[in-house]
């Protein structure tokens, strides 16, 4: 094989190498957008209750006993507009959403401080996330408290659009008062698992 053709060969291999870190690094890239900036996020949760105690000092609650509270279920609207302090790994968001309980019946308007952490670079990846929530009180109907969550969420993008799974616990104290959530002779605290499916705009 002559020197010319040897010349050649490895010309065409190089810029093969070059044209494939090209198109990995433009794929990274794609791949990392919903990971960086500003970036909005809308969610539908369902929670199942594992746990509780009713706190019924005034008697205003038709039902007593904790077994009352186990098995109920709570959905959850909400969305967060976050921004990455750390391009596609670490991000803190904050949004406001619904909560509704069946039995105990209550609803929420929760303001929620959002924070997750992304393991991986591509936006097919795992993230971590922790959540606090706390709602004003309105009336009976719409009572204030507070809760937390965290959990894991995989992120991927199905036809260019971007989604998220997650599944974490959730722990919630609300008070049918205006009085503080701890001090309140008509509270609910409440817990268990959720999950939350979201989608990235």
């Amino acid at each position: 094989m002559s020197k010319r053709s040897i010349i050649s060969i490895l010309i065409f291999l190089s810029s093969l190498v070059f044209n494939q870190d090209k198109l990995f690094a433009q794929d990274l890239e794609e791949n990392t957008i919903k990971k960086r900036g500003f970036v909005v996020n809308a969610y539908l949760g369902f929670n199942k209750s594992r746990n509780g105690e009713i706190d019924n000092s005034s008697g205003s609650f038709s039902f007593e006993a904790d077994d009352d509270i186990k098995g109920r279920n709570i959905l959850d609207i909400y969305a967060i507009a976050s921004y990455f302090i750390i391009p596609e790994h670490l991000s803190v968001g904050i949004g406001a959403g619904y909560s509704r309980s069946y039995k105990p019946d209550f609803n929420q308007i929760p303001i929620i401080l959002d924070l997750r952490g992304f393991i991986f670079r591509e936006t097919d990846a795992l993230f971590l996330f922790l959540q606090y929530g706390q709602s004003p009180y309105i009336n009976r109907d719409f009572v204030k408290g507070y809760s937390i969550g965290f959990g894991v969420g995989y992120q991927f993008r199905f036809f260019n659009e971007y989604f998220t799974i997650e599944l974490g616990v959730k722990g919630r104290r609300i008070s049918y008062t205006n009085e503080p959530v701890l001090s309140s002779d008509d509270n609910v605290r409440v817990g268990g698992y959720m999950i939350n499916l979201g989608y990235t705009f």
